[in-house]
This record gives structure tokens, C-alpha cells and sequence, in this order.
């Protein structure tokens, strides 16, 4: 019986090290893509309006976007609104210890078309979005335009019980809401960015992040600059929102260093010698 074990201890050893492993698990499903890290879940709603519908932290039980018809994403208005629209394409760029890089691509647009390269590493909080925008009209538009880029609904009236706060101060602007038990925060990583808060419909209220000042005008079939920002989500409030932006500023000059699969080989051998 011992023996038995024993084989079964070097054998699972051997399949952790030599397997290709990822901290950072990926799964696309064909109508939503799952992304799952140490510190928190996602899901990328691909259909009709594409973006993020849930987004849970580690540790926390209810997701902090509850409106998976309006979920995160973008918009502008070209007298009259045009948001992203469905996925197209979801392109896994990379996926490596600790790290994942995906792009999706929308369709059914007509003014604009999106890409956006999201970042996601495991042992850190935040994720990383590069939005490009491609002008497909048959004229010159500006991009980005009115503020909505990006925006977050949570469907709940936070303004009135002061569960959201704007920080224009140093290290880098950010705006961040929170529930009883998590925060989810959006964190500019240009200066010229505004948070903001915006109200719908009289029945919850937005955070957003208004890239107007990067503004500039797409010929026809022109691509535009990126906009890049960060996204955190973790247990805690407003403090919690708040101190993570000296870790997102950082990363802005330096990648976060991915934890590794085969750091938590320790913790699946103490359970092996546990049974």
C-alpha cells in the first residue's frame, strides 16, 4: 500500500512538472470566454454586446457586475449610441506561466469597429486593457468619443450610501465602487484620463473613465492609438480600491511578476501526504 502511494506521489510530481500548466486558466466556451486566476474569475460575454457580465474576486461569494445585459464595456456617441458590439474573434495571443493574453474583436458595429487586448496575470488583482478602435464609416470620426470609455454598471444606486469614490490625485487617476464584502475599480494609465460617475435610467449609477482629451479623428478605415487601463477587483472597500493603484502605477513601468504553477506544487504534495 505504501509502495502504491509512493508511485503515486512521484507520478503526480513528474505530470505537474513536465505538463503545461497554467496559473492563468482560459476557456473559451463559444458564447463566453471563462478566465480564471488566483485572485479573481471573469467572464467575457461574447454575444450581442460583448464584455465582461461577471466578475468575481477570490474569496467573495456574488458576482460585482449583476446586469449581464449591460455589462462592462464601451460606447460613444455619434449622434446617436453606438457600443461595442458582439465578439468576432477571440485570439489567445499568449498563454505562459502565470500570464494570459487574449484579444477579442467585435462585429456589427457601423461607426467603429474594437479590439482589445486584455492582460491578465495570476498573484496580482488587476488586469490590463489596450483598446484600439478602427474607424469603418464612410467619413472621419473621432475616437475616442463622450466619455464612455470604458464604463462599469453594477445595477445598484451606490451614490446615495457613498460606496464610490473618484481619485484624481497621485499615483494615477482612478475611480473604484464597492459592495459590503469586494471593490472594483477602474485605474487610468494616462493622466489625461478623467474618472467620473454617470447615472442611467434613474435606477444605478456608472463609474467610467472619460479618454476625451486623447481624442483625435480617424480617416476611413484608419486604426486609432490605444487606450490602455487597468481593471481590480478584490476583497475589501475603499481603501482597499484606493492602495491598489500604487501597485497598478507600477505596472505601467514594469510587468507583475507572475506566479509560477510550480510554486504551488508544495501545497498539492501536503494534501497527497495528508490522505
Amino acid at each position: 500500500m505504501k509502495l502504491t502511494i509512493n508511485i503515486l506521489r512521484i507520478y503526480v510530481c513528474l505530470l505537474v512538472i513536465v505538463s503545461p500548466v497554467f496559473a492563468v486558466d482560459v476557456k473559451d466556451k463559444g458564447n463566453v470566454v471563462e478566465i480564471r486566476t488566483d485572485q479573481y474569475q471573469l467572464t467575457w460575454k461574447e454575444s450581442e454586446r460583448m464584455g465582461y457580465n461577471r466578475a468575481v474576486p477570490a474569496g467573495v461569494k456574488d458576482s460585482l457586475i449583476e446586469t449581464p445585459d449591460n455589462p462592462f464595456f464601451h460606447g460613444g456617441d455619434y449622434a446617436g449610441w453606438e457600443y461595442w458590439g458582439s465578439t468576432d474573434k477571440v485570439k489567445i495571443i499568449e498563454q505562459s506561466l502565470g500570464k494570459a493574453v487574449i484579444e477579442y474583436t467585435s462585429k456589427g458595429t457601423q461607426i467603429i469597429a474594437y479590439s482589445v487586448v486584455a492582460t491578465y496575470w495570476d498573484g496580482v488583482p488587476f488586469f490590463k486593457h489596450e483598446v484600439r478602435g478602427k474607424n469603418i464609416s464612410n467619413e472621419g470620426r473621432v475616437w475616442p468619443i463622450s466619455g464612455y470609455d470604458p464604463m462599469v454598471d453594477p445595477g445598484i444606486p451606490f451614490r446615495d450610501d457613498k460606496r464610490v469614490k473618484i481619485w484624481k490625485e497621485p499615483p494615477i487617476p482612478h475611480v473604484a465602487y464597492w459592495t459590503e464584502d469586494a471593490y472594483l475599480g477602474l485605474y487610468a494609465a494616462n493622466s489625461k484620463a478623467k474618472p467620473k460617475l454617470g447615472d442611467w435610467r434613474g435606477d444605478g449609477d456608472l463609474i467610467q473613465l472619460d479618454h476625451d482629451l486623447q481624442a483625435v479623428l480617424l480617416e476611413k478605415k484608419q486604426w486609432g492609438d490605444p487606450i490602455i487601463y487597468f481593471v481590480a477587483l478584490g476583497q475589501g472597500g475603499e481603501a482597499e480600491a484606493h492602495a491598489i493603484a500604487n501597485q497598478v502605477s507600477k505596472a505601467l513601468e514594469e510587468e507583475p511578476h507572475a506566479v509560477a504553477p510550480t510554486g504551488k506544487i508544495p501545497i498539492l504534495w501536503a494534501r497527497l501526504k495528508a490522505d
